[in-house]
């Protein structure tokens, strides 16, 4: 019983943030020292464009480990119209083309790539940040 209700309660929170999963957890450096390893990231698909200075989640290729880093550039295609995203970890010296994109890739295509836009989170200390990433939970 416990557990159908909890496997229920995520289903309605993917459902409610449109996001596999919604809720993550830091467990890396990259993007201190406002995350921090720990920090859990409540992070949703809504329909918005995804903007410069936004907090994604992203994976390089379908079911390798999602990583969580900033927007630090947009692009748009003149004869696609097709959106290219550059990221790069806040504690990070370069963006994300040196050691996190596979060979030869320069940038994230949002519709192959992105997971979800972070909005909220909570520290592993239980305190709020609030205003940083959209708001918190």
């Amino acid at each position: 019983m416990v557990i159908s209700s909890a496997f229920m309660a995520w289903k309605f929170i993917t459902c409610l943030y449109g996001s596999e999963p919604p809720l993550t957890i830091i467990v890396a450096d990259s993007m201190g020292p406002g995350l921090q390893k720990g920090d859990i990231l409540l992070v949703t698909m809504d329909l918005s464009p995804i903007q410069c200075g936004d907090v994604i989640m992203f994976h390089i290729k379908e079911g390798s480990v999602p990583v969580v880093h900033r927007v630090i550039q947009i692009t748009k295609r003149r004869d696609t119209g097709e959106v290219h995203l550059l990221t790069k970890g806040d504690n990070s010296p370069e963006d994300d083309r040196s050691g996190v994109y596979t060979n030869n890739q320069l940038w994230l295509n949002p519709k192959d790539h992105v997971i979800g836009r972070v909005i909220g989170s909570r520290c592993k200390f239980c305190q709020i940040h609030s205003g940083v990433y959209g708001g918190d939970f």
